[in-house]
């Protein structure tokens, strides 16, 4: 999981299901790795997307969706 700041959350499912412990940044190489590898593949599809990776306000505006008062846009099923 990453945000506009870069990665915040990466875990291994089936050694820690309870998420216990977050491996972002992580010394051991082989998460070092995948955690690099998923960074890339995240890279290619945005960029593929031609999704800029930007900030919700700028979605808001950019595909015209109206927003209440606290800047939320109203589901729409």
């Amino acid at each position: 999981m990453r945000d506009l700041n870069g990665p915040w959350l990466f875990f291994d499912n089936e050694t820690d299901p309870y998420q216990m412990k977050n491996l972002v940044g992580s010394a051991e190489p082989a998460h070092a790795k995948l955690q690099a590898e998923l960074a890339a593949w995240l890279g290619r599809k945005l960029k593929a997307n031609g999704d800029a990776f930007l900030r919700g306000p700028e979605y808001v505006a950019k595909w015209g969706y109206t927003t209440d008062p606290n800047g939320t846009v109203k589901y729409r099923p």
